[in-house]
């Protein structure tokens, strides 16, 4: 159970980032507040999660068929560690995008 929850918690991530990319491209600001700069890290945090996670789960499913040396568990650690850099910069998004 809690290498099903190791695995599934950044694919959850990662699946709820590919079905927010086009609601947030729609709400692109047109003024320079603080709404503009939380949707700019909001959105960038969802490009980069994305980007890390398609060439993590590539290393990952590389690294179990045998082409390459490149230990799974490594790349489970720096799924987590992508999963947390986005909540934090998600959260920094919201916090501006609220109104702090």
């Amino acid at each position: 159970m809690s290498r099903f929850l190791i695995t599934a918690v950044p694919v959850l991530v990662a699946v709820l980032c590919a079905l927010a990319l086009v609601p947030w491209i729609l709400g692109i600001p047109g003024t320079d507040n603080n709404y503009a700069k939380g949707w700019t890290i909001g959105f960038y945090a969802i490009l980069a999660y994305l980007t890390a996670f398609i060439v993590l789960a590539v290393l990952r499913v590389a690294s179990h068929l045998g082409w390459f040396r490149f230990p799974a568990h490594i790349a489970d650690s720096l799924s987590w560690s992508a999963v947390l850099a986005f909540c934090i910069a998600q959260g920094l998004a919201w916090w501006l995008i609220l109104g702090n």
